[in-house]
């Protein structure tokens, strides 16, 4: 059986006769929707042939609002299979006082850094151009550090970032390796 006729099938409407485009099916608590007008970041959209990643950078309300540092060592992840958005994550097994175990770590990249796809790795470029952080490195990263909590900037990101990106977030400042 086609694909469209199967996925009719599972649809309360029919695709029309004549739609040719693209058709993303939302389910079990996604949020799909990117807000390009938070105050707290930009978004990046880079697509690749089987993924999306959105690169997020951090607006100057973000930047100045969180002052905790942290040196956090692990990889650069972006994400899982499941989610056809990625977003840039960094995965540390190494516990830092605030963590009792292994932790994934939303990032917020520097104003300029872009990000692309390269032979089917995702890069984090800095401002020059130069490729800082690839999916699958073992980076460290000096940054500030925010936590979740119900009211004020954590819950703002919360709503308004894509699904798959989960606290705690990493407002990136240098990568050292």
């Amino acid at each position: 059986m086609p694909f469209s006729e199967g996925l009719n099938r599972m649809l309360k409407e029919p695709q029309p006769s004549d739609f040719d485009g693209s058709v993303l099916i939302q389910g079990g608590e996604t949020r799909l929707s990117l807000n390009l007008n938070s105050g707290l970041f930009y978004v990046d959209a880079v697509a690749s042939d089987d993924h999306t990643f959105c690169l997020l950078t951090a607006k100057p309300a973000l930047d100045e609002a969180i002052t905790q540092k942290i040196t956090v060592t692990g990889t650069f992840t972006t994400g899982t299979a499941q989610y056809y958005l990625r977003s840039p994550a960094i995965f540390s097994e190494e516990k830092p006082e605030e963590n009792k175990g292994s932790v994934q770590y939303t990032t917020f990249w520097p104003a300029g850094y872009t990000g692309r796809v390269v032979d089917g790795v995702f890069e984090v470029l800095d401002g020059e151009g130069n490729a800082v952080a690839r999916s699958g490195d073992r980076v460290q990263i000096e940054a500030r550090v925010l936590y979740g909590a119900t009211s004020g900037i954590p819950w703002q990101l919360y709503n308004e970032l894509p699904g798959g990106c989960f606290q705690p977030y990493l407002i990136v400042d240098n990568v050292t390796r």
